[in-house]
């Protein structure tokens, strides 16, 4: 059974092997709320906290996709949340977004 890891709004959900058509990050980019590097992601939280998760080879895809191979065990850490020790294995990171209606409508 895959595993789920849940700070916050990061999600990263344990995957067999990375998908076909990825490439290993070579310098950082910014997309979508995350800043990838890599040995690592920072991912802005709604409040403007980061969670951070350092010490990982970083993936993505044509798609934006982030996904991370974890060998060393890190810390996804936040300044709001209890630490979480993240196991080896291979991981698709999802960040999600909370939108109050009333300033999608505006």
């Amino acid at each position: 059974m895959a595993k789920l890891i849940r700070q916050g709004d990061v999600i990263l959900r344990e995957i067999r092997a990375l998908p076909q058509y990825v490439s290993q990050v070579d310098k950082t980019r910014e997309f979508d709320g995350m800043v990838v590097s890599p040995d690592g992601v920072t991912i802005r939280g709604e409040t403007g906290h980061a969670h951070v998760l350092s010490g990982v080879k970083t993936y993505t895809n044509w798609e934006r996709a982030v996904y991370v191979v974890v060998d060393e065990p890190p810390t996804l850490k936040h300044d709001e949340h209890p630490e979480i020790m993240v196991p080896p294995g291979v991981y698709a990171i999802t960040h999600v977004q909370d939108y109050a209606l009333s300033r999608v409508i505006d």
